[in-house]
């Protein structure tokens, strides 16, 4: 099968993770997980091309992340941006991973872009080429992945290309942004109750022990509620088996204190 626009490289430790994009999708036959990527060798799209820029930026709402930091099961907005002087038609791909597998959640992709699966990663890509006289620009979504999950690498590649299907003229870079996980900010300054929560990730029953009489409330990832709970001082058993799977947020509010809730995140398999 001819590769006609892109080839996708996202570099976590000293592997790299090669994800082919063909007409149909990513390469099923290359395994996706190779010691190097087209780039590097020579082959396919040839060697990376300065001309060409990549850029990823996420944002939470209107503001923009500057300190590469995320929230569990927080939902961010990514923009994949490129740019070359000499071409208009590109391809792009990006992924987010930890180590050799994919993490948290593309979704609402726009049109002209599909999500795709390789090796069990899920890929954001053009799916078919996307003219743009002025520069590549393609917006979606990105859920973070569930509490204690560490280090996200964000990855992109951009191709220019001259739109006649051959990898001849084909112009590709790519960038990569490592988000760590914010841990703090969770817990409310002047409430020192102690919470336990567990098991995280949870099935059908969840476990909550606070120190001190509290109202419970529980969102999910789009800020809905979903839940209402009394939470007594004792190992409250809490039923979630009727919460579709997907990360929540049990919000805690203590009687008798002035302040905001305390937020603890899970995730129901």
């Amino acid at each position: 099968m001819k590769l006609q626009v892109l080839l996708f490289t996202a570099i976590a430790g000293i592997g790299y993770l090669s994800l082919s994009s063909y007409s149909g999708g990513p390469s099923t036959s290359a395994g996706h997980v190779a010691i190097s990527g087209c780039g590097s060798t020579g082959n396919c799209h040839g060697a990376k091309s300065t001309a060409t820029t990549v850029a990823i930026t996420i944002k939470d709402g209107a503001t923009t992340i500057t300190n590469n930091k995320y929230t569990a099961g927080k939902k961010y907005t990514i923009t994949i941006t490129g740019t070359n002087s000499s071409k208009t038609k590109f391809g792009y791909q990006f992924s987010a991973t930890k180590g050799t597998a994919g993490i948290g959640t593309i979704s609402n992709v726009p049109s002209g872009s599909k999500i795709s699966s390789a090796g069990g990663i899920a890929v954001a890509e053009q799916s078919g080429t996307i003219t743009a006289a002025s520069g590549l620009s393609v917006t979606f979504d990105w859920t973070a992945p569930a509490a204690g999950s560490g280090a996200v690498i964000l990855s992109a590649s951009v191709n220019a290309v001259d739109g006649t299907g051959s990898t001849n003229n084909d112009a590709f870079n790519n960038t990569q942004l490592t988000l760590t996980e914010n841990t703090t900010g969770i817990a409310i300054a002047n409430i020192e109750d102690a919470v336990q929560l567990y098991p995280n990730p949870a099935t059908n029953l969840l476990h909550v022990q606070v120190d001190s009489t509290a109202k419970g409330y529980i969102y999910n990832s789009t800020g809905q509620k979903v839940k209402d709970i009394l939470l007594n001082v004792q190992v409250n058993d809490i039923d979630i088996s009727q919460l579709q799977q997907g990360n929540y947020y049990l919000h805690i509010m203590y009687e008798n204190v002035a302040a905001k809730p305390m937020v603890v995140p899970f995730t129901k398999l």
